[in-house]
């Protein structure tokens, strides 16, 4: 028994070798390595396979120059637009592109004038974030399908909030406190920061921008504290999603504060009833339709048949939402945000919201990283840290298992052991039939997750 568990060990770190080569080969040459080409047969059979999903953040590599101080760039009126959610643009001065060969990072005006930033990831996936609100709007994968929701009927004009996209719920979630509901931050116009502080995990891609939110002395009189809130929105190698965001305490009275805060997150789907979202089976909730009553998760995922409001409580630092129609699973990892609120409206609600269009209830989901139950605290000169990073994989790689610490073999591979196709091998061999981005999206998936050999053969 010894020999075959040392085989399969060593099975796996050669499967694991392979992993880093085709990661490595990649990055040197822009296309995976002839030794890791499928026959159509393994091509099926890789499809079958199961994709662990990690919940740490990338490491990513030293930090270089601003974006913006680079690739400032405005966009030109030829530019064809490329608007979140079907959203109009008025006016050929209103209108704006995601850039084909401008650069990484583009200033120019949306909807009504307002400014917003556009990310462009080489591989062709991009991102929106209006300076109104520091709010992202647009999220396409490499083949420009949107993947966030922003109703047809979303009104971009100050001081009305932006319906979808993510909103930024600071400082204060809904009525969770004596402010206005969700906050002031997402109707605040913010500023880019050409030169911010390093952030705790530098990246070395340059789709990104930093953007700062610091108090007027409007808010001031409403919310008596005083605080620097910086915000990262930046586009991953594979087109995956992430922002940051830092909260620092500058109160010069020596006064600490409290604060809730959520990435208010309106995801694209094919229709509701085809959604199911697992991570929470088994926690706590704030049912919001309850008078935010506390229950027990007792489903083996959440499913959408009614108006849905809830604060789950203690969540896993990785959540799926699963669209069968689409076959395709949005993966949620998140940090230093313990809480996950589900929504969605459904009709009666949906017709009694001006900005919203009666049936956009069948098209949008909410999974929002959160910290509401136990709001943060900080002292003068203390910062806080919240992380959010959305992939968007094909579901035949999601394997319905969230643990990190258990990256089950797909059936009939484990099998391979002794040729090297275990564990990890099968997901980056069956990512290949999509594209060139999935593949990396995948391998920097295992790259980055908690995974251990769980002696299951």
């Amino acid at each position: 028994m010894s020999k075959v568990n040392s085989a399969y060990t060593t099975a796996i770190n050669f499967s694991v070798f392979l992993m880093f080569t085709a990661y490595a080969a990649y990055e040197a040459h822009g296309k995976p390595p002839k030794a890791f080409t499928c026959t159509d047969k393994m091509r099926r059979r890789n499809a079958k396979s199961e994709q662990g999903v990690s919940g740490n953040s990338p490491k990513e590599r030293s930090p270089s120059p601003s974006p913006i101080s680079i690739h400032h760039l405005r966009c030109a009126a030829a530019m064809s637009s490329s608007s979140a959610g079907g959203a109009a643009e008025e006016g050929a001065a209103a209108t704006a592109a995601a850039p084909q060969q401008a650069g990484p990072v583009v200033t120019c005006k949306g909807v009504n004038g307002l400014e917003k930033v556009v990310l462009q990831e080489v591989r062709g996936s991009s991102a929106e974030v209006y300076l109104y609100g520091g709010h992202v709007t647009s999220w396409k994968d490499e083949h420009g399908e949107e993947l966030l929701f922003v109703s047809n009927k979303a009104i971009f004009k100050p001081p009305k909030a932006i319906r979808g996209g993510i909103p930024i719920c600071f400082p204060q979630f809904s009525n969770f406190g004596n402010l206005e509901p969700h906050g002031f931050a997402r109707n605040r116009t913010w500023s880019v920061e050409d030169d911010a502080p390093p952030f705790p995990v530098p990246t070395s891609n340059r789709a990104y921008v930093d953007l700062i939110l610091k108090p007027s002395e409007e808010d001031l009189k409403i919310w008596p504290h005083s605080f620097e809130f910086r915000l990262r929105v930046a586009l991953g190698p594979g087109g995956d999603l992430m922002l940051t965001s830092r909260i620092r305490n500058t109160n010069a009275d020596g006064k600490p504060f409290s604060f809730t805060f959520a990435y208010h997150t309106y995801f694209s789907i094919s229709d509701i009833s085809e959604v199911r979202v697992e991570g929470l089976e088994t926690l706590d909730y704030l049912d919001n339709l309850q008078e935010r009553n506390r229950y027990t998760e007792q489903g083996d995922a959440i499913v959408f048949e009614s108006e849905l409001d809830r604060i789950y409580l203690g969540t896993p630092s990785k959540i799926a939402i699963i669209d069968h129609e689409k076959k395709r699973t949005f993966v949620v990892r998140k940090g230093g945000l313990p809480d996950a609120v589900v929504w969605n409206p459904w009709d009666k609600k949906a017709k009694a919201m001006p900005d919203f269009g009666d049936d956009e209830y069948k098209r949008m989901v909410c999974v929002e990283a959160a910290a509401i139950e136990k709001p943060i605290t900080l002292k003068p000169g203390e910062e806080w840290t919240g992380k959010l990073e959305l992939s968007a994989v094909p579901s035949s790689y999601y394997s319905g298992q969230l643990d990190p610490d258990r990256f089950k073999c797909p059936g009939g591979f484990n099998q391979l052991a002794l040729g090297g196709l275990v564990e990890v091998y099968p997901a980056i061999q069956a990512s290949r039939q999509h594209s060139t981005s999935t593949y990396i999206r995948v391998v920097n998936i295992v790259l980055h997750a908690d995974w251990k050999y769980d002696g299951h053969v």
